[in-house]
């Protein structure tokens, strides 16, 4: 999201803007950031970053060509936008943030459907986000736990797949159409769990991780996940 009054036309426009976020660690940041630099040539070394959260990473300390600052205490993104003091942010959840400050930005993408439509069928990234934890010391009692894990997740989305293929059930008047779009486009099943069918993704996350500064060296999909869901 871009102030309306901004001449930010274009991703390449952020070059050496204040962007605000709510934490160098945040995922969307993450990606966004990747992005911007693989994509549209805007490495995250030529903004000027503002963070309204902490980082909650104990330890890390920002590398040298990362420019970032901390916003004032308790102000948030979208006050900062709407006095100037920020030129863009990016948003975690964009309807709930953007529908309280929709009077003072914009999109930048204005047509982001089929931006990231377009960018999936080229790249076959489909960005994510979150993961489960499974303490240490309960693998080694039993090393099984992660894989029985991911089955109960598997079941229950199937059970929510079954639930939402009856059209009644949303209020959306077009909601199978969306469905079959989605479809076409993402298959059958666009929120996989297996290690192999996020390869693509999590490759390409672990090198952004690096690149931006979140991993001190380049990690392995081994090392991050627990051997019995690797199959």
């Amino acid at each position: 999201m871009v102030r309306l009054d901004s001449d930010i036309a274009r991703p390449e426009d952020l070059r050496g803007r204040r962007v605000g976020v709510h934490a160098h660690f945040n995922p969307i940041a993450l990606w966004i950031r990747g992005v911007l630099q693989h994509e549209f040539g805007v490495p995250p070394s030529l903004i000027r970053w503002v963070a309204d959260g902490a980082e909650q990473v104990a330890g890390w300390s920002p590398p040298p060509w990362l420019r970032i600052e901390r916003a004032p205490a308790g102000r948030k993104m979208q006050s900062l936008l709407a006095t100037g003091e920020l030129d863009a942010q990016i948003l975690s959840d964009s309807g709930a943030d953007a529908s309280a400050i929709n009077k003072a930005v914009r999109r930048l993408w204005p047509n982001y459907r089929e931006v990231e439509a377009d960018y999936y069928r080229r790249t076959g990234i489909f960005p994510i986000r979150h993961v489960v934890v499974v303490k240490d010391e309960v693998l080694q009692r039993d090393p099984e736990v992660a894989a029985h894990l991911v089955r109960v997740f598997e079941d229950a989305k199937q059970h929510a797949y079954r639930y939402w293929a009856d059209h009644r059930r949303s209020y959306l008047a077009w909601f199978g159409a969306e469905q079959e779009e989605e479809r076409a486009l993402l298959g059958a099943d666009p929120w996989p769990y297996s290690i192999d069918q996020n390869r693509v993704v999590l490759e390409t996350l672990l090198d952004y991780a690096v690149e931006q500064g979140l991993t001190e060296r380049r990690l392995d999909i081994k090392e991050i996940f627990a051997p019995s869901t690797l199959d």
